[in-house]
């Protein structure tokens, strides 16, 4: 009788949160060109009927929601070092036109609400190179939604939807990324993980193993990379060892480098690639500590090296 009460609970678990990738990556070429139209106002519920009113489908009203705070909203550079003074309440998100995490999530929470679309807010962490191997703690620092379609949840996160702020700038970069609308949650979780563990919609992964794992540039997620190797992301430096490296991907792969911290030049791997699957090694030389992979010019892994 209990297995059968269990297996009952994870069925209904399933039908509810386990989502199939019918949303992710769909063609929303002309909701994203509408949207972008929809001119800025401090007015949230007009600005939300302007922007959903045209539609019937949930999905797109979803849609047209993400698409204008990711382009509308710039993250706050400034308040990454103060995030007590950011503006995070929707209204005063709209004027300032700048926020952070709390910020994009709450408006585009409140939008939805108003839209009579369903919406939640999921906080934990995220995974972000410099705390490979490290103890996160226990104070979440990123915040993420899930809205609700057919009676099933699926993740969102506008925040990284809207842009970037790069290495050696002091600023935010507006770069459009619609891999985090309706990911499918076991590339959600490359860099992203709950507080609640059932946000992770079954993923077999331990707050441990995600901080262990190397860090994954956007386009990782959007090739919907998988069956990664080696999936621990710090290598053990040894002069003349070969890393094998591999996974699956949905692109054709026509360039890999790997460029090691300090390094000059960017040394070009050879590489297979076979029923999707990407094979190539590269060999320690010199010890430094990182290890970059790119894919086509795209920075797609980050790897720390230990120093024996």
């Amino acid at each position: 009788m209990k297995t059968r009460i269990i297996i009952l609970l994870l069925s209904f678990f399933c039908s509810n949160f386990m989502q199939a990738n019918e949303y992710w990556k769909k063609d929303y070429a002309k909701i994203d060109a509408y949207a972008k139209t929809v001119k800025s106002t401090a007015d949230l519920n007009q600005l939300t009927l302007k922007l959903t009113e045209k539609y019937t489908a949930d999905l797109d009203k979803y849609r047209s929601i993400f698409t204008w705070i990711a382009h509308n909203i710039a993250y706050d550079y400034n308040a990454l070092k103060n995030p007590s003074q950011a503006v995070v309440e929707p209204v005063k998100v709209l004027r300032s036109k700048k926020t952070i995490c709390e910020g994009y999530t709450g408006l585009f929470r409140k939008m939805c609400e108003l839209a009579n679309l369903e919406c939640t807010t999921i906080i934990g962490w995220s995974h972000i190179k410099e705390n490979i191997g490290k103890n996160l703690g226990n104070i979440p620092n990123h915040a993420w939604n899930a809205i609700k379609l057919k009676n099933q949840w699926y993740l969102c996160d506008v925040t990284w939807g809207a842009g970037s702020i790069y290495e050696g700038t002091t600023g935010f970069t507006f770069e459009f990324n619609d891999s985090y609308f309706c990911t499918p949650p076991e590339l959600f979780s490359f860099n992203h993980f709950p507080q609640q563990k059932e946000w992770l919609f079954g993923e077999e992964l331990s707050k441990e193993k995600f901080n262990n794992r190397p860090h994954f540039y956007p386009l990782t997620v959007k090739m919907n990379t998988r069956n990664l190797t080696p999936e621990n992301g710090t290598l053990n430096f040894k002069k003349g060892a070969v890393v094998k490296f591999k996974f699956k991907a949905d692109i054709d792969v026509k360039q890999v480098l790997a460029n090691p911290s300090g390094a000059n030049k960017s040394p070009i791997l050879n590489f297979t690639q076979e029923n999707g699957e990407v094979k190539f090694d590269y060999t320690f030389d010199t010890y430094k500590p990182y290890l970059y992979i790119y894919v086509n010019n795209q920075s797609v892994l980050f790897y720390k090296v230990n120093k024996p």
